[in-house]
């Protein structure tokens, strides 16, 4: 999955949008039978493709908020350094969404006063 993600990226394959659905909705069933897939399961190179599926899910801020949450267990449980960045990581992106939203309110609540 982290290849044909960083392959759209990259320019290497089109760009497609709903790939990223796929992908992040793949990662969700994955993570409903196995829990969030750790170094310690799915290898580092595992572990990184499963936060490339989550950080590029900013489609659903919701879902990328629940792996987060799993992330920050599978952190606290096991303290492994990956984990660690790829949370601190995922923290920033939904923060920088979390104030997008609250600027574009604000551009419209002035917008309309």
């Amino acid at each position: 999955m982290a290849q044909a993600d960083q392959a759209m990226r990259t320019g290497k394959s089109l760009w497609n949008k709903a790939k990223d659905r796929e992908r992040a909705h793949h990662l969700a069933e994955i993570v409903m039978c196995h829990g969030w897939p750790d170094a310690n399961m799915v290898g580092i190179e595992g572990a990184t493709a499963a936060w490339l599926i989550a950080q590029h899910a900013d489609f659903d801020v919701k879902l990328q908020a629940h792996f987060l949450k799993l992330l920050r267990a599978s952190v606290s449980k096991k303290r492994h350094l990956l984990h660690i960045w790829h949370t601190l990581q995922t923290e920033y992106v939904l923060t920088m969404a979390d104030l997008n939203s609250m600027v574009h309110s604000f551009a419209l609540i002035s917008v309309e006063n």
